[in-house]
């Protein structure tokens, strides 16, 4: 890595791809410092939460045209809606949820929900003795990279 006080600009092409999570630590820390310093990089990466936690712009190409450009701030802000995975849909989950959003598919259920509601939703299930699974940001980048570039290159 650079280390020349000239560096204003770094390219990056998956710089933790196959690296163990000290390692990616690690990389993560040197890319803020260089961040912080002032150089502006650009990060090419198909692990997306190294995206979220380092960058302040996303841009998603296809087949190399730009399909999505958006600030990481505005992404963030627009994306209120969270989804709780209910693993064994009972009376007690669908009480706990009672006025919101449910999709059941079987035993199964998610339930979307605001940021202000998601922690005593939580509350709510885990009291009932209801077993979550996940608990994820919708339109998360990873939702919004397939939408714009996953799939086949004819969709």
């Amino acid at each position: 890595m650079f280390r020349h006080s000239t560096v204003s600009l770094l390219i990056l092409d998956e710089p933790t791809t196959g690296l163990d999570p000290e390692g990616r630590k690690l990389v993560a820390d040197i890319i803020r410092e260089e961040k912080e310093r002032g150089v502006t990089i650009f990060l090419r990466s198909h692990i997306l939460s190294d995206v979220e936690r380092t960058c302040d712009h996303v841009v998603i190409l296809r087949q190399g045209s730009l399909v999505f450009s958006e600030s990481m701030a505005k992404l963030k802000r627009d994306s209120d809606e969270w989804e709780v995975e209910v693993l064994a849909w009972t009376d007690a989950a669908r009480e706990a949820a009672s006025g919101l959003s449910v999709r059941e598919d079987g035993a199964v259920a998610s339930i979307r929900c605001v940021s202000t509601e998601k922690d005593a939703l939580l509350l709510r299930l885990l009291q009932a003795g209801v077993s979550i699974g996940t608990v994820r940001r919708r339109h998360s980048l990873e939702d919004l990279y397939m939408q714009y570039a996953g799939g086949s290159s004819s969709g």
